[in-house]
């Protein structure tokens, strides 16, 4: 892939972010945000309401650290890979996964999370401690799963006798303890593994998430074991571990194993340019295989609006949730009905967001 390539992409990336985060209604999650919580996230939802107005004023700031996410990947598959079609490769991948497209449109913390991460994985690999340590203070302030990274990168420090990196992690991990900063451990035995899986597959696609699945695997046995790796593999272990106990919320992990894209697309193309051209059918086949799912994955993300007309029953429809209130809002209005009796203590959010009020306080 070239520079002219990825270009195009990149503009489709924009284009896609625009129209999911101006088109989409406010999602429950979003409105019990934007009523309840003290967060930052909150009050960027409504500075950003303020300025712009709309859904887009809603999600402006989180939809700019998506891009400027997929221009930092980029920056770090470009130091990552020693050949620059691979970094447009990996970061064209990253881009149209379905997790990124999700996180990269709705109000949450995820992207943000993200885009720090990959922002200390390049000064890491540019030398820079001083810098690498204040970024990853700056995650103790976005997400109480910083804890996860700063794990990570004791472990990988312990393997690589880094002693800088070693104080700095153990030291930001008593701070999250200190502030009381990271992700409630407990409950008991229960179902919600299976459940976790489905998350993740549905994050990065099916096929994608198999061969994410596979590469941790065959990089522990035998690989090269490099700091995006030991985030990603440590968050995917952690993930699993929680998932057998508790539900495990999934934004809180998939940030660091997103950046897994990096060691899979080296993994593959390991195995993939060790082959003479008439051996690396198999190779093709996987690839474009993985390649169509993702697209038709992040297709029907993209044009899920349109997909209502496939259903005689539109609650059957992934988004429901998220549009029922906004039809009904609408339909209320064009009656002079300003309120409404709500069940689903998030609907009634929503419904508040649209200047619908509950009837029955």
């Amino acid at each position: 892939m070239k520079l002219y390539h990825f270009s195009i992409f990149f503009l489709i990336f924009a284009v896609t972010l625009y129209y999911l985060g101006a088109t989409t209604p406010i999602t429950p999650h979003e409105a019990e945000i934007y009523f309840t919580s003290p967060s930052w996230v909150a009050k960027a939802m409504h500075m950003g309401e303020d300025i712009f107005g709309g859904f887009l004023g809603l999600r402006i700031l989180f939809i700019l650290f998506g891009l400027l996410s997929a221009l930092m990947f980029l920056s770090v598959a470009q130091k990552y890979f020693t050949q620059s079609r691979d970094a447009y490769l990996a970061t064209t991948v990253f881009m149209f996964m379905p997790g990124t497209l999700i996180g990269a449109t709705l109000a949450n913390a995820s992207m943000i999370l993200l885009f720090g991460i990959l922002l200390f994985i390049w000064f890491y690999y540019k030398g820079w401690k001083i810098a690498q340590f204040l970024v990853l203070l700056s995650l103790l302030f976005v997400h109480q799963s910083a804890i996860i990274i700063y794990i990570a990168l004791a472990i990988y420090a312990l393997s690589l006798k880094d002693r800088f990196l070693l104080l700095g992690s153990v030291a930001l991990i008593g701070l999250c303890f200190f502030f009381g900063s990271f992700i409630p451990v407990g409950g008991k035995p229960s179902g919600h593994f299976l459940e976790n899986l489905g998350a993740l597959a549905a994050i990065f696609s099916p096929f994608l998430f198999l061969f994410f699945a596979y590469s941790m695997y065959r990089i522990l046995i035998k690989g090269d074991k490099d700091l995006i790796w030991h985030i990603s593999f440590f968050a995917f272990a952690v993930s699993l571990m929680l998932s057998i106990r508790q539900r495990v919320h999934i934004v809180d992990f998939a940030p660091y194993m997103i950046i897994a894209i990096l060691p899979m697309v080296k993994l593959f193309y390991k195995s993939f340019r060790c082959r003479l051209p008439q051996f690396r059918l198999k190779h093709r086949i996987g690839f474009y295989t993985v390649l169509i799912v993702m697209i038709l994955s992040s297709a029907t993300i993209t044009f899920h609006k349109s997909l209502f007309i496939l259903f005689d029953d539109n609650s059957k429809h992934f988004a429901y949730k998220v549009y029922a209130p906004y039809w009904k809002a609408k339909e209320l209005k064009s009656k002079n009905i300003g309120c409404t009796d709500s069940k689903s203590i998030k609907e009634r959010y929503q419904m508040r967001y649209y200047g619908i009020s509950q009837c029955n306080i």
